[in-house]
């Protein structure tokens, strides 16, 4: 059953603004769960964006980060099932 939904899972799926707006529900009315969720994703997004940016400089030494870069591969591997679709 697992394997069946994170079959259609992907990256842009967990980005609540991209998830909302590819259900075209960016315009209902007294959406709570749209409205408050996306508060909470600035919220987060901008504490992630202070902590990514105090510890690297550039997009280069992310890249170079061999942790970083394993932990992502593993995420790809059994969360994405390998599935270069997903994002």
């Amino acid at each position: 059953m697992l394997k069946r939904v994170f079959s259609s899972l992907t990256y842009s799926s967990l980005c609540m603004p991209e998830n909302i707006a590819a259900r075209g529900l960016e315009s209902v009315p007294n959406f709570y769960y749209r409205d408050d969720g996306l508060r909470l994703w600035d919220i987060i997004n901008r504490f992630v964006r202070g902590i990514v940016c105090y510890y690297y400089a550039s997009d280069l030494e992310v890249q170079k980060d061999s942790e970083l870069q394993s932990w992502i591969k593993e995420i790809f591997i059994h969360g994405f099932l390998e599935r270069s679709s997903t994002g």
